[in-house]
């Protein structure tokens, strides 16, 4: 019986590393990808919750509450675990941002108030000469992982990050 149990708590030692969770990529990963689809993307820049204060891709509380919560953080910020977001610093229309959520209910939550932002954006850059970009922009829920999409081939964009998070 002794020789049994060890045998079961070896093979269970064994098994329990393939059950874990695959690592997953970070959303400055998937943005990286998401950009280099984006032919003649805009000068802009580049917020990514992993960087930390002094690094010049932070991301601030500040940002986030501006773009996505009308000024005061957004609820479902909390489950956030990883954020990476793509700003033009003119009036073009691209926009990128990826979210990972912590659960499949903020990730709802999330696309939802993406959805808002596209509509501020689009409001505000609409009547443009890329207002095509708008007819083609997209929030995608992949996993855990919310996109934003606002670009010249939004088709082409979800493939590379479909690729990416698998």
């Amino acid at each position: 019986m002794k020789r049994l149990s060890f045998i079961l708590i070896i093979f269970l030692f064994f098994t329990l590393p393939s059950c874990a969770e695959q690592d997953l990529p970070s959303c400055r990963e998937i943005l990286n990808g998401i950009m280099q689809t984006e032919i003649g993307l805009p000068a802009g820049r580049i917020y990514s919750s992993a960087a930390s204060e002094c690094d010049e891709e932070y991301l601030s509380d500040q940002l986030i509450n501006a773009l996505y919560g009308n000024g005061s953080c957004p609820v479902m910020a909390e489950g956030w675990l990883d954020v990476a977001i793509f700003l033009p610093s003119s009036s073009h229309p691209c926009e990128f941002a990826v979210f990972l959520c912590d659960s499949e209910d903020t990730a709802d939550d999330t696309a939802r108030m993406l959805c808002r932002r596209l509509d501020l954006i689009r409001t505000a850059k609409e009547n443009g000469k890329l207002s095509s970009y708008f007819e083609t922009a997209t929030i995608t829920v992949m996993r855990n992982y919310v996109l934003l999409i606002v670009s010249s081939d939004t088709q082409n964009a979800l493939n590379v990050a479909s690729k990416i998070i698998k």
